[in-house]
């Protein structure tokens, strides 16, 4: 799939709520017992290749026009696309964060409905039908984008429309020239597209500094395609010098570990980066812990309901991951409501990546749409979001990170946790916090 994710689709069940525990403002913290419960199992999003940047006009309408579509006095629509192997109940978070909006009065005296949902299947051309079908048929005013085939051919399209769409800001859509696209922790690859004055997101960085006391140097993992180069990339901005080595994983080969472990003895590293997909940080991790003294630290294994399978529990038994989603083991003022929110909405109580991407991306939509002064529509959204900007907040401890909307198209939000499995259950290693971009 090139610049976009390996897919690993597993059946997806629900569980019991798990049972939360207090974690300090500190970098370590206790937990309890991991629900015996399935999720959905994807790899961190790995951000597109890094293009030759060239100056581009604006995808907005200049002027917008204040289109009304999907707008009434009573009632505001959405849809959600999503790749369902990757994000498949990301509706699940949509419809939690959407349910205590429209109870406290909806978005400006507005009921939020979600008149569709849909599965792209992870193909391209398929995402941008459902884009069109969204916009023309069903007439939605804004749209949650959980996918991973959503190009530009989807995000341009929507722009011309003048329509908002919401997600996790790991593509060029969401970062500018595009200005319709919302990511609830803002533009991630912004400097690596050449975007001015664009910010490097260094969260995980500062994460892993944090649980070590002093920046440690690194030896990357990463794959020889698109991805493992755009990986490459953006780590080595965020890195600079403590990159010592970038070594490509090729399962294909005989003894694929053979590089990355000759590597680490030449460059003695003090932490290991692996940026795979998730199936190759299993056994990357297999291999390593326990042969490496330092971390090895994934983006892509904080997965709840993952370490239900003890063999794969055991593969990652004493590893790290980095998550830029606030861990649910963290008992703080975020997981109860979030928590509370989803089982009011769904039976299924463990927020994975993709309910949290739908809850967080819906909360933004929410927030901004709360701001819009005067009628409705499109330019009075584009106004508050873009030109006025909004302080989004939100507003509880241990969320995600807050930013000035202005801004979102540029800027990443900069947050991260880092999380340690051991005894079998993820822990907190460094509690979720906001790192501000360099």
């Amino acid at each position: 799939m090139g610049a976009a994710l390996a897919l690993l689709g597993v059946a997806c069940s629900g569980g019991d709520q798990p049972e939360l525990v207090a974690v300090n403002e500190t970098p370590t913290a206790d937990a309890s017992a991991e629900p015996e419960a399935t999720a959905a199992v994807i790899s961190t999003p790995t951000p597109e290749p890094t293009p030759t940047p060239e100056p581009t006009p604006t995808l907005s309408p200049t002027p917008v026009p204040n289109l009304t579509r999907g707008v009434s006095d009573t009632t505001m629509t959405i849809g959600v696309i999503k790749s369902a192997q990757v994000f498949g109940d990301v509706e699940v978070g949509v419809a939690a964060r959407v349910r205590r909006a429209n109870a406290n009065g909806g978005v400006g005296g507005r009921i939020i409905e979600v008149v569709r949902i849909e599965d792209d299947g992870a193909d391209p051309q398929q995402a941008a039908e459902l884009a069109r079908q969204m916009v023309e048929d069903d007439g939605v005013f804004a749209v949650v984008l959980a996918s991973v085939a959503a190009g530009p051919e989807v995000t341009d399209y929507l722009a011309e429309a003048s329509v908002p769409f919401f997600g996790w800001g790991f593509t060029s859509g969401f970062c500018e020239p595009n200005q319709w696209g919302f990511g609830f922790n803002g533009c991630l690859i912004g400097s690596t597209l050449g975007v001015p004055d664009a910010g490097v997101d260094v969260s995980g960085r500062e994460a892993l500094t944090t649980y070590m006391g002093f920046p440690p140097s690194v030896v990357l993992v990463t794959t020889g395609d698109d991805a493992g180069a755009a990986a490459s990339a953006v780590t080595g901005e965020v890195w600079g010098d403590l990159l010592l080595e970038t070594v490509t994983y090729n399962p294909e080969d005989e003894s694929p570990l053979d590089q990355v472990l000759a590597a680490i003895e030449s460059n003695q590293p003090d932490a290991v980066l692996i940026k795979t997909p998730l199936s190759q940080v299993i056994d990357i991790k297999r291999s390593l812990i326990g042969r490496f003294e330092g971390p090895v630290v994934d983006d892509a294994g904080y997965l709840p309901g993952l370490l239900g399978e003890f063999a794969v529990a055991d593969a990652l038994e004493g590893g790290f991951s980095l998550t830029q989603f606030p861990p649910q083991e963290e008992y703080r003022e975020v997981t109860g409501v979030v928590a509370s929110d989803i089982e009011s909405a769904s039976s299924n109580l463990i927020y994975s990546q993709a309910v949290s991407l739908g809850y967080w991306s819906t909360d933004l939509l929410v927030a901004i749409g709360q701001s819009v002064e005067g009628d409705f529509g499109t330019a009075t959204f584009f106004a508050a979001a873009n030109t006025d900007g909004v302080a989004y907040d939100p507003g509880f401890e241990g969320a995600p990170c807050g930013f000035n909307t202005s801004t979102v198209h540029r800027d990443p939000a900069g947050g991260a946790a880092l999380v340690e499995v051991r005894g079998g259950i993820y822990r907190p290693a460094v509690a979720f916090a906001c790192y501000p971009p360099e």
